[in-house]
């Protein structure tokens, strides 16, 4: 969460200083520090092992015939699946970066299980891009709006996932005169890594200035309901 709010500061506080020096932006970038950012982190490991043998057994019909055999196969399965979601929601105010020197962030590192969290995400790429279009009439911006349907950015929205699977089996062959294994693996393991990123920024809320504000609050509810259901799962 640390890095995140790291390049979160740096992307805000450049944007800011990009504004401060052509006054002229005020009005259309101004409306960013009355903002908020909810930054919402989730980890979610699938992990699975399995034992699957499936010997054979062969007798011979005839002792003098090789081709009339009696084959019975067995085959039995243990599977032992657990599945862990951790959580981490917090919301900043932008005004509070505003005006800030960040030091350089830092990347890399041992944590186990922030593979995404160790990269640079690149959020002030995201955030100006998306700055521009949500102002549609800014000098930098290639998406001018009708006059009639002006407006403003309700939310903005940024949403990154990651998928890390690792598996691996064991699946040792025999085939004696009297006795086969199958082609299955033996036993087999499986670890699904999901991690989530997702940047809601909107109004705070009139009534509680350190929250989101209603669009924000369904937009980032909206994001973690999709999640949920490409996921095949819903929390409680």
């Amino acid at each position: 969460m640390t890095l995140v709010a790291c390049e979160l500061g740096h992307a805000v506080s450049n944007i800011s200083t990009v504004v401060d020096k052509n006054p002229q932006l005020a009005g259309d970038y101004g409306f960013l520090n009355k903002w908020n950012a909810q930054v919402a982190l989730t980890f979610q490991v699938d992990e699975q092992s399995s034992v699957n043998p499936t010997p054979s057994f062969v007798s011979k019909l005839h002792p003098l015939v090789d081709s009339e055999t009696f084959t019975l196969g067995l085959s039995g399965n243990y599977k032992n699946q657990a599945t862990r979601i951790d959580k981490v929601s917090m919301t900043y105010r932008i005004k509070d970066f505003v005006g800030k020197k960040f030091e350089r962030c830092e990347y890399g590192g041992t944590y186990r299980g922030t593979l995404f969290v160790k990269s640079n995400l690149k959020i002030e790429d995201w955030l100006s891009a998306s700055l521009n279009v949500a102002v549609s009439n800014g000098p930098s911006s290639k998406f001018p709006v009708h006059p009639k349907f002006g407006g403003k950015a309700d939310t903005i929205s940024h949403d990154v996932k990651f998928l890390i699977v690792s598996s691996g089996g064991v699946a040792p062959v025999w085939k004696l005169v009297e006795f086969g294994t199958g082609q299955n693996p033996l036993v087999f393991g499986q670890r699904d890594r999901v991690q989530q990123l997702v940047i809601t920024m909107a109004p705070a809320d009139l009534t509680d200035p350190s929250a989101l504000g209603p669009a924000g609050q369904f937009s980032s509810l909206a994001s973690q309901i999709n999640s949920q259901i490409n996921s095949g799962r819903i929390s409680p």
